[in-house]
């Protein structure tokens, strides 16, 4: 399963069964907690925290007029959210990580008018049938519906 956009493998074959959409997180002290919503156009106006490795949102996700000035990168989804926890700026992931992530230091801010981050499935074609690949051919039934 990945996350986000990318270049599959030359000998998979890629499924796309859903888009999710994305969330602004912020630290429990950022201006930003006042806000019942943040519009996508308005993140430039935050430094922004991006996970260079593993992340779903950059500089990229935004047209270059509406790009935020300030970029701070990370290497990792835990630097990631320690940076954002100390208020170095905002991050922007898919809805997923709201539950997934338990940070006493960071809120979660509805985000308007943000593109969704697709969410697909990347398998090799003539795999083994594994319990992993029934899962994929119900998974390729299922979008085929």
């Amino acid at each position: 399963m990945v996350r986000g956009e990318f270049d599959a493998p030359r000998a998979t074959r890629t499924l796309h069964p859903f888009d999710e959409p994305r969330i602004a997180v912020c630290s429990e002290h950022s201006d930003l907690t006042r806000f019942e919503h943040l519009d996508c156009a308005d993140v430039q106006h935050w430094p922004l925290v991006v996970n260079t490795v593993s992340g779903t949102t950059g500089p990229w996700s935004w047209p270059a007029e509406q790009r935020p000035e300030r970029i701070i990168e990370t290497a990792n989804y835990d630097e990631w959210l320690e940076s954002v926890a100390a208020n170095r700026g905002i991050g922007i992931v898919p809805e997923f990580a709201r539950r997934r992530t338990r940070h006493p230091a960071v809120r979660f801010v509805p985000l308007t008018h943000a593109p969704p981050s697709p969410v697909s499935l990347v398998y090799l074609p003539d795999g083994q049938r594994t319990l992993g690949r029934r899962f994929l051919d119900a998974a390729v039934e299922a979008a085929a519906r």
